[in-house]
C-alpha cells in the first residue's frame, strides 16, 4: 500500500517539535516504505541519507525511545522498522486510509512476529 500523497506527511514530520532534522529524515524514509515496515538495514539508510552506520543505529535508538518509531526482530540483526501506531493516527492524510484501520493492520503485523524483550540490547 502506498499513501496518496507523501507530501504533507513529510512536512508533518519534518515540523514536529521533538524532532531534529536527522531524526525527521530517518521517519520519513520509513514512512516511503508504506505499512510493510522498512527492512533496511542501518548501513543502507546511512547510505542512502549520507550518514554514517553508527549515527543511524544511535537516531533509530533515541526514535524508537520517543515512540516515533516501533522495530521488530525476526533475529539479532534482523529487523523490520515501522512508525509508531501513536504517531500515525496522528497524522495528516489517515483520513483516506482511516487510522482505525491503519492501526488495526499494524497490530496484527504486530503480535504476528516474535518482538524481543530488550530492544536496547540489539541497537
Amino acid at each position: 500500500m502506498t499513501y496518496p500523497s507523501f507530501t504533507p506527511l513529510f512536512r508533518w514530520v519534518m515540523k514536529a517539535p521533538d524532532l531534529t532534522t536527522f531524526e525527521a529524515l530517518i521517519v520519513c524514509r520509513i514512512l516511503r516504505w508504506g505499512n510493510g515496515g522498512c527492512f533496511e538495514s542501518n548501513a543502507t539508510l546511512g547510505e542512502e541519507l549520507k550518514m554514517d552506520s553508527r549515527t543511524v543505529r544511535r537516531l533509530v535508538g533515541k526514535l524508537i525511545r520517543k515512540e516515533w518509531l516501533t522495530a521488530l526482530y525476526e533475529t539479532k540483526y534482523r529487523r523490520i522498522l515501522y512508525v509508531h501506531p501513536k504517531r500515525l493516527t496522528a497524522g495528516p492524510l489517515f483520513e483516506n486510509v482511516g487510522a482505525a484501520t491503519m492501526v488495526k493492520m499494524l497490530a496484527a503485523k504486530m503480535s504476528s512476529k516474535p518482538v524481543k524483550s530488550s530492544v536496547k540490547s540489539l541497537l
